[in-house]
């Protein structure tokens, strides 16, 4: 790791220029995998809390955050043992549509999601 070039062939092996120079390139390449995570230069991710896609490598979200609903969403109609409730219940709001009431500073990576799409 840390970009080290290749070691020397053993004694006696040699080595054309060209194949060593496919082995460099691999073993960059390798670094630079591991270093991002295996992930190409804009990449997107996809948050569990507020279902938005970002650019994997920065889940800050450009300094955005996440804006997301802790509690969860019923719709009108629904009953529960102490009455009637509509909406979410972390804040109360009936537009199921409204943006989060609760803030995240970085974005939380559905990693399962993330798996699923690298292998296209």
């Amino acid at each position: 790791k840390g970009g080290a070039p290749p070691p020397p062939p053993p004694p006696g092996v040699s080595i054309s220029a060209e194949a060593m120079a496919r082995l460099e390139a691999s073993v960059e390449a390798a670094v630079v995998a591991d270093r991002t995570g295996g992930r190409a230069e804009g990449d997107r991710a996809r948050c569990l809390r507020c279902a938005r896609w970002y650019v994997a490598a920065d889940p800050t979200d450009a300094g955005k955050g996440c804006a997301h609903h802790p509690g969860i969403y019923r719709q009108v109609g629904t009953t529960m043992s102490s009455g009637f409730f509509a909406g979410w219940s972390c804040c109360k709001s009936l537009d199921e549509g409204a943006g989060g009431c609760a803030r995240a500073a970085r974005h939380a990576e559905d990693e399962a999601l993330s798996g699923a799409m690298r292998g296209f």
